[in-house]
């Protein structure tokens, strides 16, 4: 199903969605809307302009999509001219970054923090192509993480499926040493445990029973 509207970037998803860039936003919001709305584009990098508390104020995004999308409120657009856009978010959340936002912040209950005071924050810059090769490294390291998360998913997934088909007795595993429940000439004890694997809820209250005892 085609997807209709124009891509945004909410405010709450800089700190609960993206982390340091984002390629192809989620939301959509309608044409009605997107006329009046603040437009972004590749390499720009998008600032939350309000937070709860002033070590989290202005954490950035850097908008890496090549389709046109817009932001939502309270979200602060920079252009950094001759910057790798990747490089610099990771820079601008980092602590030396952070320390001097959290100094500008203003207001108690919730926290601001101005486009101005935002452009005042100093941070040590290589040349472009050693930020290009840093960013490269931060890409290609995240990519190998959200690989790891989708096969950790996976494997949950299969786990919990697993879990619950021999914790019902659907799948019975092999016990070394185990006489075949099928094979020919078993003896009485031999069926009266099997009778007693069976209802294994009974065997293991009764032996607890008299454990206690």
């Amino acid at each position: 199903m085609r997807e209709i509207g124009s891509r945004c970037v909410r405010y709450g998803e800089l700190y609960t969605r993206y982390q340091n860039y984002v390629v192809n936003p989620v939301s959509r919001i309608p044409k009605d809307v997107a006329a009046t709305a603040l437009r972004i584009e590749k390499g720009e990098l998008l600032l939350a302009g309000s937070g709860e508390t002033a070590e989290e104020i202005g954490i950035c995004v850097a908008y890496i999509g090549e389709e046109l999308a817009y932001a939502g409120g309270d979200i602060i657009v920079l252009r950094a001219t001759g910057q790798d856009p990747v490089h610099l978010a990771h820079l601008l959340n980092a602590p030396v970054a952070a320390r001097q936002k959290a100094r500008m912040a203003q207001g108690d209950a919730v926290v601001h923090i101005r486009s101005d005071h935002l452009a005042e924050v100093e941070c040590p810059l290589p040349p472009l192509p050693e930020q290009q090769a840093i960013a490269g490294v931060l890409f290609d390291m995240d990519t190998e993480i959200a690989a790891l998360d989708r096969r950790l998913d996976k494997t949950r997934a299969l786990k919990q499926g697993m879990m619950q088909q021999l914790l019902t007795g659907s799948i019975r595993l092999p016990i070394p040493g185990a006489v075949p429940e099928d094979e020919p000439g078993r003896s009485g004890s031999s069926s009266a445990a099997s009778s007693a694997s069976s209802h294994g809820s009974v065997s293991i209250c009764a032996t607890t029973c008299a454990a206690i005892r």
